[in-house]
């Protein structure tokens, strides 16, 4: 996370709200508005939108701005240039960057752009008799970036961008049963029953997503320091081996029937 303080000369927001690259400005975040992209009105909504197909962005400019959950794009990150913007909810866009560039931005609320879980996932989920438990777990996705360039910020502001968990793991499949004991002769003992299987290894869990960046760059001392939180995600829950198969089950002994043949003498 990264806490600056603006030059006068770094940032300009006056008519057509143009941001000047200063020394502060990373120049991919002036590239993001390419000046030759169309611009869309909104009609009522008082802002223009446009989309730059080239980082998958989606571009929002206005006077004043906003920021509510109804304006995050359902996949395209998020750059909003405007003179005032207000956020005055919590808002959750996982895993997408938003980017705010204005010269006020006054908040009571939170932004959390953090990872979202790996998939596949396997929470519970046992394999097939005798299996392995599945090794394409998924890692978790990053947080995404959230960045803030303003002369002023004012309010209360909390930003996570955490990295996602990790999917969990599969356990592994209990080992089969073995074979059952065979018949053997009269008044002798049954053939031995089989030993049971080894169970199935325990699959591996997804590992956690990283951490999105926070960049705050302001021109005066912000009135409240938000409260900020950066950290890689968890990994996926771990599984258990599969428990081991149980011997077949014991043939009966067999006893059978003897039959003893008897001579009756003449009568």
């Amino acid at each position: 996370m990264r806490v600056g303080v603006l030059g006068r000369r770094s940032l300009v927001l006056g008519s057509g709200f143009v941001a000047v690259c200063g020394p502060l400005i990373p120049v991919s975040l002036c590239a993001q508005v390419p000046s030759q992209a169309p611009l869309v009105p909104r009609g009522r909504d008082r802002y223009i939108t446009r989309v730059d197909s080239q980082t998958q962005t989606r571009i929002i400019e206005a006077v004043e701005f906003a920021l509510t959950a109804a304006a995050l794009p359902g996949t395209e990150h998020l750059l909003v240039r405007a003179d005032r913007v207000t956020l005055n909810e919590d808002l959750t866009f996982p895993g997408r960057n938003l980017t705010v560039i204005a010269r006020i931005v006054k908040a009571n609320g939170s932004i959390n752009t953090s990872g979202k879980t790996g998939l596949p996932s396997y929470t519970g989920q046992t394999a097939a008799e005798g299996a392995d438990g599945a090794t394409n777990t998924g890692p978790g996705g990053r947080g995404g970036d959230v960045t803030i360039i303003a002369t002023r910020l004012e309010g209360r502001l909390a930003i996570t961008t955490d990295g996602g968990a990790g999917g969990d793991a599969q356990s592994g499949g209990a080992g089969r049963t073995g074979a059952p004991g065979t018949l053997s002769g009269y008044n002798k003992p049954p053939g031995r029953a089989g030993n049971g299987a080894p169970g199935g290894l325990v699959g591996r869990p997804g590992h956690g997503g990283p951490a999105g960046a926070i960049t705050i760059f302001t021109e005066f001392a912000v009135t409240q320091e938000p409260v900020y939180s950066a950290k890689g995600g968890a990994p996926g829950a771990k599984g258990k081996h599969g428990a081991p198969g149980t011997p077949g089950p014991v043939a009966p002994a067999n006893r059978g029937v003897l039959e003893i043949p008897i001579r009756c003498p003449p009568v």
